[in-house]
Order: C-alpha cells, then structure tokens, then sequence
C-alpha cells in the first residue's frame, strides 16, 4: 500500500463567519510538501455525500494508493457529528452499514480527528474495527484543541507511514511524548 491520506472534513460553516474554519488541509499540505504523502481532501456536509464518498474510496485503485481515512469533524461519544450542534450525527453502527457494501475501509487506518469520539468502552471500538476490517481505529476520547490535535497528528500519521506494525506505532508515539518533554521549552 502506498502513502496516502483520504480525509472527510467537516462541510458546515459556522453562522456568520467568512474565513475559513478548516483545519486539516494545511496539515495535509504540509504532510504532501515535507513527507510526499498524497492526499485527497473532501468537505462533507450529508449523509448523502459521506455515502458516496464511502463508496468511491472502497475502488481498489484508493484501497491501494490511501492507507489512512480521516475524519475531522465535530464529535461526541461513539458518533461523527456532521453539524456542529451534534443535531446530524453518524454512529459507529451506521458508519460500518454505510461502509460494508463498499469494504471502504478494509486493511485501513481509520483516524477520528473529534472530540470523544472514542470515549466509549473500548469493546465497541474493537467491534467497529473488526466490523469494517479496520488495521487500526485511532482519535480522541476528549475535547481536544485543533492545533494539538494537528501536532498529534503530524506525528501520529508519520509513524503510521514509517512503520507497519501497531506495537511499533504505539512505542514511538510514547517516544515522541518523551521527546517533547527533552525539548526545555520556555516561555519567560
């Protein structure tokens, strides 16, 4: 499988606001620059929309070229919220129904970039996973800050790209822990 991430983000802007709220491209972008990680890159505001999203990345020649889904949207325990009130939201259950015609995310790595998301008991977590064929379910079980979410990811999307197993991934994610806290970082 080559280096590649396909990821959903949010399609709903905020009431009011003109710039854009958007915070996975730049990683992306970044990613592409510094990494040579390809990317595609789409907005989802509908059901409708993530289902033939779904349907288009289970093609063998994106089940081959992207390694990784990524999901940055809002979220709440054990669902992705497609609106920022929580009013649409996709379960676990749903998603994998969505997915199982399409095996969109067989042999995959499926990041939740979303508050809590996976702040549930871990037994549905791994039944999502074994659910939609999944090599791994990551993301967060709390309310995270964008820009930490962006250094996590950066770092956590470079391990999955450098190495193949979990365990090997697992080890230098606690490595980079430690690293950051080597750095004597300041602010007098």
């Amino acid at each position: 499988m080559e280096k590649g991430i396909i990821c959903f983000e949010t399609g709903e802007f905020a009431k009011y606001r003109t710039e854009n709220q958007f915070t996975a491209l730049p990683l992306l972008e970044f990613m592409k620059q510094a990494m040579g990680i390809d990317y595609i890159y789409r907005q989802i505001a509908t059901r409708q929309e993530l289902e033939y999203y779904l349907r288009k990345i289970g093609d063998k020649h994106f089940q081959n070229k992207f390694g990784v889904i990524y999901f940055s949207f809002h979220g709440k325990p054990e669902n992705l919220c497609l609106t920022q009130n929580g009013k649409s939201s996709i379960s676990f259950e749903e998603l994998a129904e969505m997915s199982a015609p399409y095996e969109s995310f067989i042999n995959r790595h499926i990041h939740f970039s979303s508050c809590e998301t996976l702040k549930c008991e871990e037994d549905i977590i791994r039944r999502f996973k074994r659910n939609v064929g999944a090599k791994t379910i990551s993301g967060y079980t709390e309310c995270v800050d964008a820009t930490a979410a962006f250094i996590n990811e950066l770092a956590y999307f470079h391990q999955i790209f450098s190495y193949s197993t979990l365990s090997t991934i697992k080890k230098h994610m606690e490595d980079y822990q430690k690293q950051l806290s080597k750095l004597g970082f300041t602010i007098v």
